[in-house]
């Protein structure tokens, strides 16, 4: 009568025994019985032990005794009322999902209500747990998100959907150090983006994929090639040396050295650069777990001068959340094909004038501007066969066929384990890519490794180990010289197909100059890339080993220590040819080295009801260690022979070693009232072994505020949060490793010595930025309409100058500290859910960044610095009152109302070149806006990103010799009759006329768009391109008999099209940059590659 389905009904028991036992008085807490473990009483081996004992209890004793055993095995029953495997249990699956988005929740919490049994999610928003199907409920709830609870009602499988909560800004952020905070708590701009946004396209560099996703950040990635490498500015120039402008990069804790280094001379000399890529290429994205980018020195102030630039904060999957033992797999497939080259013209083949006839074929000549295409018979001569047979004269190269079908292979598997106090995640990469230059190609293999456990209570460790091996047996050099490809190209004669010329060597003269070609002044392409190749094999090793150890409650630490290590073997080789008559051969190798070493405590204690503190102190050490050696031989004794040991002549031998340290010490304090108002300051002193010994110490403090309004007092419904921060900070950046010191050179002869060349400053200082921030965060309608909004003014003093100074010292510059860069820019995130219903979601968002950095001053008695020289006299320029990418360079010679003056030479109208160095655009842009729309109906997604960047001004030196080659179309007029050019002429009293004499098309090409008229040769790059396209389907509820967590399968096409607002920007990407050295040249484009759209498809599956 005490049974009812197999469970004790507690109050009824002990109301039975009440009324039969009166004088038994019961105390007794519902409560804490309800929540005790249950047991089931059909569970025989239980059952048999306690009839037993009752058995034994009613025998043998009193009626005392009888009421008391009854009560304890009565109790013994009660305190397992509630077994879960009392009632028919029952494994229950789901996953969480955003509901705006589709996308997974990982770490939400999954909690059967009116009980403390809970799991959590795992990465894929999957979980399992044993709950009753009939009867109970799930509650599931995740930061940032509305809780929601489910009753099962018989399902044992269920999706659910949270919405994100309007109090927003609960959410987490990962900070300085790694320190993890509330994003309402900070008070300077962070922005996080979903790694399942930016690796849509699995195209395995993150640079590709960050660009345009963040408001501020700008990305510029060589195209074209297998691997390339990125320069990324975060908000803006404020530096003179162009290589100290770029963020951290962060790896879990690791601080990566994306430094370029680089080979080769500048890139227009027979040395032509050699894009090997840089650190962001070793990077696996399927390994992140999220990306955080701390814009501004506030933001990144607990990294010092390494941080002064801002941060990129990339924490990679731990496992910490799986159950059990998890298996992912990530397969995908890509193609890459030229979608942008040189709109050309098919109507002309090779020469030009021959005398004083124009459109005549030219032997060894070059360029289009000979007969146009008749199929008249022309005796067309190449240099091995002067005197062919005459043959139809057709069009028949084909420069855009040359370019392959790039194919690329990309998988990734991982295994990850969780547990209570244990968990990790082992992953395997394998990239394989070739590029659109034949024989281009780059490999990488990445293992990852994240292990981490809780040893007791008190202490828990935290590994983070990779490992990163990439090769290439031909990467492409970039530039414009008879040995670099696009110049080979430009001046291809069309009337000559480029595969009657494969077979590039001559009968009986391999690796001989000159090989099979039509000019003997120019490189067959095919023997370019099959024969210049630029090999490498790079080993890079990075991680590190964190301990954290909780003393109390209030009192918790860390120490960590980090290395990044990594080691180039890199090869050139160079047959016989016009820029090398011997040959050459080439190695390198490099070796860096960072060791980072940190430790941070913490105390946080809540002073009150409202009033809550943390502290937090710490210190660093941080050592560099760069070698760099070059071998080359230009004369080889055997041809074809390639080793440094088939020198002719005496090898030339350059080898630069240099170490860096950096020393620390820290502290933040941050005081938040009622977590509706919060301060915190933080201060740093690093000592740095760049700069003179007493100038090596340097302090830099900031501060913060920040004040959640909507906490504070009433709003407008339709407010659903509002936000305000402001900080400032003063950070500083030092110099290059070597530049204090004043001595001789190694020369390049073995043991010989050279003079220096720059006298550094002795008292040289660090360059010191000062900077101020204001921002709202702003959440409307429910936070169906969301803005972040950041003004920012950086002012950087101190600048590192390098100036010309007398030669009568022996020396020809001087480094010294001196002048003034104010940077102050607008950012506005906006987040727009248009459309939130059962099925089908659209959400929208716009990045939009505005930044102007301009030179207050520099030293007294300097103009203008040259902080980077192009081809053909183009300089970019440093000047008081300009902006930080100023290009300057001669350009036409004009009248008071701007009109070109035009000269009479040999009886041809040309335009006259001006003496006056002038400013003639900038290479930054204006405006920058990405936009992102991203809509799911059931279980499709289709994501579309559209990159829009208004302004920025490059000269081209492909462009000027494509006007003067006769290539594009822009040269079809005037080939057969003379025209009167627009312009005036100098009368030669101050006077001017409009011009009435002729000129040819063929000398209007190549004089106007001479390549030392830098103005004529610059171009408006802004466009609008269609960065990327990605439809996504969840295959799961085709396949629910089948073991998988998740699958989906996913197509996507990325630079699909780009638009330009000058016309004549169609024929290039506008995504322009050069290099020289190790150093990028942004704002000049010589001899860019073709632009390449990329089309793939991903399958993501895990177990």
């Amino acid at each position: 009568m005490l049974l009812i389905k197999n469970f004790i009904n507690f109050e009824y028991i002990i109301k039975e025994l009440t009324f039969y036992l009166p004088t038994i008085k019961t105390i007794h807490n519902s409560s804490i019985v309800l929540i005790s473990k249950p047991m089931n009483l059909k569970n025989e081996n239980k059952m048999k032990k306690m009839s037993k004992n009752l058995k034994a209890v009613l025998l043998k004793g009193s009626r005392k005794t009888l009421v008391f055993g009854l009560l304890m095995f009565l109790a013994s029953l009660v305190v397992h009322a509630n077994d879960k495997d009392m009632i028919p249990q029952q494994q229950i699956t789901g996953v969480v999902l955003d509901a705006s988005t589709n996308d997974p929740l990982p770490g939400a919490s999954v909690v059967i209500k009116g009980t403390t049994t809970g799991t959590t999610t795992d990465f894929d928003g999957n979980f399992t747990i044993d709950a009753s199907a009939d009867s109970d409920i799930l509650v599931i709830s995740y930061i940032g998100f509305v809780t929601q609870e489910v009753a099962l009602r018989g399902q044992t499988n269920i999706n659910v959907e949270l919405q994100e909560s309007a109090a927003a800004l609960d959410e987490v952020v990962v900070t300085a150090l790694g320190v993890t905070k509330s994003k309402e708590s900070v008070s300077y701009a962070a922005q996080i983006v979903r790694t399942e946004d930016i690796n849509q396209s699995r195209l395995g560099d993150i640079s590709q994929q960050l660009s345009g996703q963040v408001a501020g950040l700008s990305i510029l990635t060589a195209s074209g090639s297998a691997v390339s490498s990125s320069r990324i500015v975060l908000r803006g120039e404020s530096s003179l040396d162009l290589d100290k402008n770029q963020p951290l990069i962060v790896i879990d804790g690791v601080l990566i050295s994306n430094r370029y280094i680089g080979i080769g001379s500048n890139p227009v000399s027979s040395d032509l650069p050699i894009d090997y890529g840089n650190s962001l290429n070793d990077l696996n994205p399927d390994d992140y777990a999220s990306v955080t980018v701390l814009k501004g020195p506030k933001a990144a102030a607990l990294y010092g001068e390494r941080g002064s630039n801002g941060a990129v904060i990339i924490t990679t999957k731990s496992g910490k959340n799986t159950r059990g033992l998890g298996v992912s797999y990530k397969t995908g497939v890509a193609i890459n094909q030229v979608n942008r080259f040189w709109d050309e013209q098919n109507q002309y083949g090779g020469g030009g004038l021959l005398g004083s006839d124009l459109n005549q074929f030219r032997y060894n000549w070059g360029g289009n501007f000979g007969p146009e295409f008749n199929g008249q018979l022309i005796a067309q001569a190449i240099p091995s066969d002067r005197n062919p047979e005459p043959t139809p004269f057709l069009n028949k190269a084909d420069r855009e066929g040359f370019f392959d079908t790039g194919f690329s292979l990309n998988n990734n598997l991982a295994l990850s384990f969780g547990g209570e106090n244990a968990w990790g995640r082992v992953s395997l990469g394998r990239l394989t890519k070739e590029g659109i230059v034949p024989n281009t190609e780059y490999k990488r293999t990445n293992v990852g490794i994240r292990l981490g456990a809780n040893l007791n209570e008190k202490l828990s460790i935290d590994l983070s180990a990779n490992y990163v091996y990439s090769n290439s047996d031909n990467v492409t050099d970039v530039g414009y010289a008879s040995g670099g490809l696009m110049y080979s190209m430009l001046w291809t004669m069309k009337n000559y197909s480029l595969e009657d010329f494969k077979d590039y060597w001559l009968p009986n003269q391999e690796n001989q100059y000159p090989s099979n070609y039509f000019l003997t002044w120019g490189t067959n392409p095919y023997l370019i890339v099959n024969e210049n190749l630029n090999a490498f094999k790079h080993s890079r090793i990075f991680g590190n080993f964190k301990t954290n150890y909780k003393f109390n409650d209030n009192l918790s630490a860390f120490v960590r220590v980090g290395i990044d290590t990594y080691g180039d073997r890199r090869q050139s080789r160079r047959p016989a040819q016009r820029a090398f008559r011997q040959g050459m051969y080439r190695e390198q190798d490099i070796f860096l080295q960072e060791l980072n070493a940190d430790a941070l405590g913490t105390y946080t204690k809540d002073l009150s009801d409202k009033f809550s503190l943390e502290v937090n102190a710490g210190a660093s050490t941080f050592r560099q260690i760069i070698s760099n050696k070059i071998a080359q031989t230009n004369d080889l004794a055997l041809p074809g022979i390639y080793s440094l040991g088939n020198a002719a002549d005496v090898l030339a031998i350059t080898q630069v070693d240099t170490e860096r340290k950096l020393n620390s010490v820290y502290g933040t304090a941050e005081l938040s009232y009622d977590n509706k108002l919060y301060f915190d300051v933080t201060a740093r002193n690093d000592w740095s072994s760049t700069l003179p010994v007493g100038n090596q110490s340097f302090f830099y403090p900031s501060v913060g505020l920040s004040a959640v309004i909507s906490k504070m007092t009433e709003l407008p419904d339709f407010i659903s949060y509002l936000k305000l921060r402001t900080s400032y900070a003063l950070t500083g950046n030092s110099t290059r490793p070597g530049v204090i010191n004043n001595s001789y050179n190694l020369g390049v002869t073995p043991g010989s010595v050279t003079n220096g060349t720059t006298f550094t400053d002795q008292n040289l200082q660090n360059e010191k930025t000062e900077a101020i921030e204001f921002g709202v965060d702003l959440r409307l309608l429910n936070s169906r309409l969301n803005f972040d909004i950041d003004y920012y003014n950086y002012t950087t003093t101190d600048q590192i100058l390098t100036a010309p100074i007398s030669q009568s010292t022996g020396l020809s510059s001087r480094r010294f500290n001196a002048g003034e860069i104010n940077s102050k820019g607008l950012e506005v995130i906006l987040a727009a859910k248009p459309i939130v219903s059962e099925n089908f979601n659209w959400k929208s968002t716009f990045n939009f960044a505005r930044s102007r950095s301009e030179v207050v001053s520099l030293a007294d008695g300097i103009e203008t610095v040259i902080i980077a020289n192009g081809p053909s006299g183009g300089t970019i320029e440093a000047r008081p009152g300009g902006r930080m990418g100023d290009l300057y360079g001669l350009g036409f010679e004009r009248d008071p109302q701007g009109n070109i003056i035009l000269e009479d030479i040999d009886g041809l109208m040309r335009p006259k070149l001006g003496s006056e160095i002038k400013k003639l655009g900038n290479y930054n842009r204006d405006w920058t806006l990405g936009i992102t729309n991203n809509f799911n109906y059931k279980n499709f997604n289709l994501n579309i990103f559209l990159d829009y960047r208004n302004g920025g001004d490059f000269y081209s030196l492909t462009g000027s010799q494509l006007y003067r080659s006769g290539s594009i179309t822009e040269t079809l007029p005037y080939r057969t009759e003379d025209f009167v050019p627009d312009g005036v002429v100098d009368n030669g009293d101050g006077t001017f006329t409009q011009n009435t004499q002729t000129t040819t098309g063929y000398d209007w090409y190549r004089s106007y768009w001479d390549r030392s008229n830098i103005e004529a040769n610059t171009y408006d790059s802004t466009f609008l391109m269609l960065r990327e396209i990605s439809l996504g389907v969840d295959l799961k509820p085709y396949v629910k008999n089948l073991p998988f967590e998740k699958i989906k399968l996913s197509l996507f096409g990325r630079n699909l099209a780009t638009w330009t607002k000058d016309n004549f920007v169609r024929h290039f990407n506008p995504q322009v940059s050069s290099f020289s050295g190790s150093s990028f040249r942004p704002g000049f484009e010589i001899g860019q590659l073709p632009g390449a759209a990329t089309y793939g498809v991903n399958l993501n599956m895990s177990f």
